[in-house]
C-alpha cells in the first residue's frame, strides 16, 4: 500500500508495504483534480475521494499516507523501452516530506548517521524539505521505522511512476501538457501549445496545486524526488534487490527550476547518492546560472546505507542547493 510524505528539494514519497502490525485504519479525504488539453485549457474538473491513514509523529506533526491499489501499467515513454509492470498495493505519502516533518524525525535517536534538522534553503514549515542526500533519506526512513514500528522506505521507480500517472497514459497526469496553474516549474518554457508563464525561483508549500487522480500532490515540479534504485541507462532493471551498488540513484518529477518536459510522468534522471542537489558538476561545466542547483528531494524507503563521508561544496550566497526532496512508501 502507498503512503504519501514530503521532504527535501523534493522529499516526496514513502512507500509502505504489508507490515506486521496489520492494516491501518483508513479514512476518506476529498480532493479536486483537473484535466487539460494540448493548449493547457482545463477541459474537466472532478471531485474525487481517496483512502489514507495518518501517522502521528508527535508534537502535532503528522504524515498522511495514501492507499494505492495494485495494478499493471505501461512504464516509460520511449516505445522501444516501454514495458508492462505489475505492482501490489502500497501506501505513499500524499505530499513531499515537509520541513516540519523532517525537523521532527531528525529529533529522533540517530541510527547510522546524523541529520541536519533544518537543511532547506527556502524556509517554511509546510514547504518541502530540500538539500538532502539519498543517504540522509535512508536515515530519515530508518528513524521513521524505529519510531512507528512500521516499514517505510523510498519508492521504487515503478512505484513512483505508477503513483504519478494515476491511471493516465498522457505525458502528465493532468493531460497533454503542463501550465503554471498546475505545477511549480520553469514556466518560461512551454510544452506543446501551452502558454508560457514565469519561473518563480523557489519552492512552494506542498499542496499548492491540484492533486493527481489518486490524491497525490506535487508529482510534477517543485522538487526532484529520490527513488530507491541505482541508476541504469533504462528502467528495465529497476528492482528493490539492488540498492547498494554504484553511486548514482534515480530522481523523478522535475523541480521549480526545470523545463516542463523534464517534469513528465515517465522522465528520469540520476544524481550521486551523496548529493543534496542535482547537477552541480554538470552546471558548473556549462557555466549555467546556479539557480538550477536547488531541486532535489526524495521519497523514503526502509533501506539504510552504511555511514560514508558526504561530498559538499561551499556555495556562493546566491546559490541555493535545494532541488531534491523526498516521498516515502509504507509497506
Amino acid at each position: 500500500m502507498v503512503l504519501s510524505l514530503v521532504w527535501p528539494g523534493k522529499f516526496y514519497v514513502l512507500v509502505m508495504g504489508n507490515g506486521s502490525l496489520g492494516e491501518p485504519q483508513l479514512s476518506l479525504f476529498e480532493f479536486e483534480t483537473v484535466t487539460v488539453n494540448h493548449r493547457g485549457e482545463i477541459i474537466e474538473r472532478e471531485t474525487r475521494h481517496a483512502k489514507y491513514y495518518r501517522e502521528d509523529l508527535g508534537e502535532g506533526i503528522f504524515l498522511d499516507m495514501v492507499a494505492i491499489a495494485g495494478g499493471t501499467f505501461l512504464m516509460g515513454y520511449q516505445e522501444k523501452l516501454q514495458h508492462s509492470v505489475s505492482l501490489p498495493p502500497f501506501y505513499i505519502s500524499k505530499f513531499q516530506v515537509t520541513q516540519a516533518q523532517w525537523f521532527r524525525v531528525a529529533s529522533f535517536p540517530p541510527i547510522h548517521r546524523s541529520l541536519n534538522p533544518n537543511p532547506s534553503s527556502f524556509k517554511g514549515e509546510n514547504r518541502p524539505v530540500e538539500n538532502i542526500s539519498w543517504l540522509e533519506c535512508q536515515e530519515f526512513c530508518a528513524r521513521l521505522c524505529q519510531y512507528t514500528g512500521k516499514s517505510y522506505r523510498l519508492p521504487s521507480e515503478a512505484e513512483w511512476e505508477y503513483a504519478c500517472r494515476a491511471g493516465t497514459v498522457t505525458p502528465f497526469h493532468c493531460g497533454e501538457t503542463l501550465t503554471a496553474e498546475l505545477a511549480n516549474y520553469d514556466a518560461s518554457y512551454s510544452y506543446g501549445e501551452a502558454p508560457k508563464g514565469q519561473c518563480l525561483y523557489k519552492t512552494l508549500p506542498v499542496g499548492s496545486f491540484p492533486a493527481n487522480g489518486w490524491g497525490l500532490y506535487d508529482m510534477h515540479g517543485n522538487l526532484w524526488e529520490w527513488c530507491s534504485e541505482i541508476w541504469h541507462d533504462n528502467d528495465l532493471d529497476n528492482n528493490l534487490d539492488c540498492l547498494t551498488e554504484g553511486s548514482d540513484r534515480v530522481i523523478r518529477g522535475g523541480s521549480w527550476m526545470i523545463y516542463p518536459w523534464a517534469c513528465r510522468s515517465a522522465h528520469r534522471r540520476s544524481s550521486p547518492l551523496y548529493y543534496a542537489s542535482y547537477g552541480i558538476k554538470q552546471e558548473f561545466k556549462k557555466n549555467r546560472w546556479p539557480r538550477l542547483w536547488s531541486w532535489l528531494g526524495f521519497k523514503n524507503s526502509i533501506q539504510v546505507q552504511p555511514e560514508s563521508s558526504s561530498n559538499t561544496m561551499e556555495a556562493k550566497p546566491e546559490v541555493r542547493l535545494n532541488t531534491i526532496g523526498v516521498r516515502v512508501v509504507g509497506l
